[in-house]
């Protein structure tokens, strides 16, 4: 670890009379707690991921100098996540802004090793979950616009393995001991629908077991498997994490709301002893049998937040990052106890083929990923294409 950096709460340039005549937003309660909490976390840490959260929210408050502050920390600590503009429409005409984003964007990685997969030739799937099953040789997708999955087999055959009468398919995974596949769904997010994690028959499609929760303040996402048949499941929206024991119908809390914003991609590892969660700033390690959880280590420039799916082959994981900056896909080595970052290199960003990169499978040849969700497109549906890095 680096040594601890003091924030630097120096003035900016003057800014222009009509940007600096603006009023400040409104306060906001949750956002001024969230401000104060990142004051906090820099103090005591300050990583690429607070300095970010921290920018974001003083800019969002009016704290135009502190906002700026926080980004010259990030830059003098070389930060490689860059900005995303969208997150700081307050400074965005400021020439310190512009000349700070500049500097965090000359150091972003670029990087193209990807190589073709396969694509679904059906357009509109929004296939956002994707799992491979090594007892059939077949891959899966998931669908958020048709509430399907979808399956290729090593043929090339495309068929429906599931339709789950639920409005949208998310996370995907094949495991346990039934060699089951696992899905993250939703219903309704606007009316009165459930959130429920389904564990179908992908020879019959018939759903074997069913565990809902109101989707009101709930979002299941992702899904990891053990060997044994439990089921760790992420709620995105109350920032917990869940799990469903074998033979069970109730979902239980193992992380309870809150204390993991935006959970999203999950992944087992050491033996199904250690479960890796990505959250908003970073990855969260836990120990399912003790309830112990704390942040995976990570050098401070490095930029492992807004991570969707995460796979994790040995001590080897692949994160596919969509939320900050250029969106990447990084390939991170951990230790033996899966509790600091060894090394990491980014092997793909803004490749022509993408249209929002969610998840990724660990597949016979290598890390197959979707490249095109095009779930936030405009754009015309088109077929879904999955790209492939080689191990």
């Amino acid at each position: 670890m680096r040594p601890l950096l003091p924030l630097l709460f120096t003035a900016c340039a003057a800014a222009p009379a009509h940007i600096a005549s603006t009023p400040p937003p409104a306060p906001n309660a949750a956002a001024t707690r969230r401000l104060e909490e990142l004051r906090a976390e820099v103090r005591a840490h300050p990583s690429g991921a607070a300095l970010y959260g921290l920018a974001h929210y003083a800019a969002k408050l009016g704290s135009t100098d502190e906002a700026l502050a926080a980004l010259r920390q990030l830059d003098a600590i070389r930060w490689d996540g860059g900005i995303d503009d969208e997150a700081f429409p307050e400074l965005s005409r400021l020439p310190a802004f512009r000349a700070l984003a500049a500097s965090l964007a000359g150091r972003e990685p670029v990087a193209h090793e990807s190589v073709p997969g396969f694509t679904l030739p059906e357009p509109g799937l929004h296939a956002e979950g994707i799992a491979y099953d090594p007892w059939r040789s077949s891959f899966y997708l998931s669908s958020t616009t048709t509430g399907r999955v979808v399956g290729l087999d090593e043929s090339g055959r495309v068929r429906d393995v599931a339709r789950t009468g639920l409005r949208e398919v998310l996370g995907l995974k094949v495991g346990g001991p039934d060699r089951l596949l696992w899905a993250a769904c939703t219903d309704d997010e606007h009316a009165d629908g459930d959130t429920c994690v389904l564990a179908i028959d992908p020879a019959t499609g018939r759903i074997a077991r069913r565990a809902c929760i109101p989707a009101q303040e709930h979002e299941l996402n992702d899904l990891a498997v053990s060997s044994s048949g439990v089921v760790y499941v992420t709620d995105s929206a109350s920032g917990a994490v869940l799990l469903l024991r074998p033979g069970s119908e109730q979902l239980e809390a193992l992380v309870p709301a809150g204390r993991l914003r935006g959970s999203n991609g999950i992944a087992l590892g050491a033996g199904d002893g250690v479960l890796l969660v990505a959250h908003s700033r970073g990855i969260a390690r836990i120990v399912p049998s003790t309830g112990s959880l704390a942040d995976v280590e990570v050098p401070p420039s490095a930029s492992f937040v807004g991570i969707d799916g995460m796979s994790l082959r040995d001590r080897t994981l692949f994160a596919i990052a969509n939320t900050y900056g250029r969106a990447r896909i990084s390939r991170i080595v951990l230790d033996a106890d899966l509790a600091r970052v060894e090394s990491f290199d980014v092997l793909e960003t803004e490749n022509q083929e993408w249209d929002e990169p969610t998840t990724g499978a660990l597949g016979p040849d290598g890390f197959y990923y979707v490249a095109d969700s095009q779930m936030n497109s405009g754009a015309a549906p088109r077929p879904t294409v999955v790209l492939k890095l080689r191990y």
